[in-house]
């Protein structure tokens, strides 16, 4: 059975119209999904080239667990 990530996300103390409100089930497997997640991430502000390159320099020297 693959494995599905669901993602909600909402604005800290905001109600109804104009607050950000996200939802997105992603495929893990899928890195079409995975990449667009990321782009709608960077649409509200998240660094996420900054977060990547983090990501690939912890791995090179082995994940902490």
């Amino acid at each position: 059975m693959p494995t599905i990530l669901v993602v909600k996300i909402k604005e800290r103390g905001s109600k109804g119209q104009g607050c950000i409100e996200y939802k997105n089930e992603i495929l893990i497997g899928d890195f079409r999904k995975l990449a667009l997640f990321f782009s709608d991430l960077e649409t509200y502000g998240g660094n996420i080239e900054k977060a990547f390159k983090d990501f690939k320099e912890t791995k090179s020297e082995g994940f902490p667990w």
